[in-house]
């Protein structure tokens, strides 16, 4: 806030105080190597790789950032260096975009590490879409920078594939507020996914219960 309010000048003493307390802090480090590089301190670069190392998630800024100072000053060679891990992160956020984009049956799932109060929220939510038959909130762990991260799916079934009543489904499905931001994936018609989804223990949010009809007593003549 300080640093959108005031500018980078009075931000700079709490990222100082904040690096004084936290050497890895990603964020104090990229500040100043982006502040030292539009100084034309080559120092920032230091900076900008210990907030690569601290936060993967900082490499394509700072790699642009430090590609664009080096190339300004004639030194292409370490420019291509830093080019190079930017499209190697590049390639690396491509390839789990495209793990997390789609749901499948040799995928590691799980519940969700939600409390049981917002389940039973979304649950009574989902009542109110029509056609809806079972709908499972899943947990997706995909690997990223080493570590073990979560993409979450709420998978739905309404029954028989009817493109008229999924659009239907779909638009009543966008009012609805989920707990975590996640991908609709459709289990009508998908046998192998739909038995795979099922087995997953604590993943199921709803299911539509169907009232038994009592036949009337016939009168004895």
């Amino acid at each position: 806030m300080t640093m959108r309010v005031h500018g980078d000048d009075a931000a700079e003493p709490l990222f100082a105080a904040l690096l004084e307390l936290d050497p890895s802090n990603a964020v104090a480090q990229y500040f100043f190597g982006r502040r030292l590089l539009e100084r034309g301190d080559e120092s920032g670069l230091k900076h900008l790789e210990c907030a690569m190392e601290a936060e993967p998630d900082a490499i394509v800024a700072s790699c642009a950032m430090a590609e664009g100072f080096l190339r300004e000053r004639g030194r292409d060679a370490e420019a291509d260096g830093y080019r190079k891990r930017l499209h190697e992160r590049h390639s690396a956020l491509d390839e789990v975009h495209d793990t997390v984009r789609v749901l499948s049956v040799r995928d590691k799932l799980a519940a969700p590490d939600l409390p049981a109060e917002e389940l039973s929220k979304l649950s009574q939510r989902l009542s109110s879409v029509r056609h809806l038959k079972r709908a499972y909130l899943l947990r997706k762990l995909i690997t990223l920078d080493g570590k073990e991260r979560s993409c979450y799916y709420l998978a739905i079934y309404y029954g028989l594939a009817n493109p008229r009543r999924k659009k239907r489904l779909l638009r009543q499905l966008a009012e609805v507020s989920l707990p975590v931001s996640a991908s609709i994936i459709d289990l009508t018609g998908t046998t192998r996914l739909d038995r795979r989804v099922r087995k997953v223990k604590g993943a199921r949010v709803y299911r539509r219960r169907l009232l038994a009809r009592l036949r009337p007593a016939t009168a004895s003549a």
